[in-house]
């Protein structure tokens, strides 16, 4: 997993930057003492749970996506058009619209 901290040039590796903090066999000996419901070593210290890494868009990518969005947009309105002026020049409609006239009269 990477993150890209913001003002930075490159990604940083998550699991490297935490294997700086605690390695990795100390977590994992925490986690199995959780998991048994045994006391923690209190020489092992407790880290806060996870932080959840956003990544922030590329402006690139977020314009990529609103021209996406808007193409999608305009291609449902023409399909809706396009049916809608189908029904419209359809000879059964032409009769439906007579006959609904006709009763209204």
């Amino acid at each position: 997993m990477e993150f890209l901290p913001e003002g930075a040039v490159r990604d940083y590796n998550v699991k490297a930057l935490l294997e700086g903090i605690k390695p990795e066999k100390e977590r994992l000996i925490e986690a199995e003492q959780l998991l048994n419901n045994d006391k923690i070593d209190s020489k092992i210290p407790v880290s806060p749970p996870p932080v959840k890494v956003i990544k922030k868009e590329t402006s690139k990518k977020r314009i990529w996506k609103t021209v996406c969005w808007l193409a999608a947009a305009v291609a449902g309105l023409i399909g809706v058009l396009a049916a809608i002026f189908a029904l419209l020049d359809s000879a059964s409609f032409k009769e439906f619209i007579k006959e609904l006239l006709g009763r209204l009269q």
